[in-house]
């Protein structure tokens, strides 16, 4: 493997053995008839994107796609098709991949865990929680003033339990809660001025006078 640093361990729905680094960084497949490590290497118009991220968490959703979870966001990389295996240099590459971060609404960079449930996948950080609704790609942010912990979100320390409630362990204790609970309120409410203070004194305010 790249790293006797392995922070994660996954195999995937066709028995492929993924294995995740923190420091030197990376993901490599085992290739069992081979005894061999493949390293996971990601271009996107001929760049390198992803090669030697901080890996905390792997998870597969329905479309096949495997999510990795990152020191920079998460990629949700397709593995098992539009890929060249290069045994000569002991690389994957694929160019076929989905990236969420800071900039289209993740909570941070720094994922320190993920867990899926009906297409959303949520994702701990050292910020709060991010859901991301995989068919939308709509991002929904959480944090203590949605009820969770205040502080960091630790990795590896989620799981959900068979009732389908996630429970996440950070800094501050155990935050646990269940998806399908959540309750999103859209309506805009309407701004209403009751009082005026001036130096901690009512200001009464004299309807009869026009302000033009």
């Amino acid at each position: 493997p790249r790293s006797n640093n392995v922070s994660v361990i996954f195999e995937d729905r066709k028995k492929n053995i993924w294995v995740g680094h923190r420091m030197p960084a990376g993901v490599d497949q085992y290739q069992e008839d081979s005894d061999k490590f493949l390293h996971l290497v990601v271009r996107d118009t001929g760049m390198i994107v992803f090669n030697n991220p901080r890996i905390s968490s792997m998870v597969q959703g329905d479309s096949g796609l495997i999510w990795f979870g990152t020191n920079n966001g998460v990629y949700g990389i397709v593995t098992d098709r539009d890929t060249v295996v290069n045994m000569d240099e002991g690389t994957i590459n694929t160019t076929n991949y989905i990236r969420y971060s800071e900039n289209n609404g993740l909570l941070s960079n720094e994922v320190s865990g993920m867990i899926l449930h009906r297409n959303k996948l949520w994702v701990s950080t050292n910020r709060g929680v991010s859901q991301i609704d995989l068919l939308t790609k709509q991002i929904t942010n959480y944090d203590e003033y949605d009820g969770l912990q205040k502080g960091r979100f630790y990795p590896g320390a989620i799981i959900k339990k068979s009732t389908g409630h996630i429970l996440i362990g950070g800094s501050n204790g155990i935050s646990i809660f269940h998806p399908d609970s959540l309750n999103y309120n859209s309506v805009v409410p309407n701004i209403a001025i009751t009082d005026m203070l001036v130096l901690n004194k009512i200001v009464t305010i004299d309807t009869s006078k026009s302000a033009i």
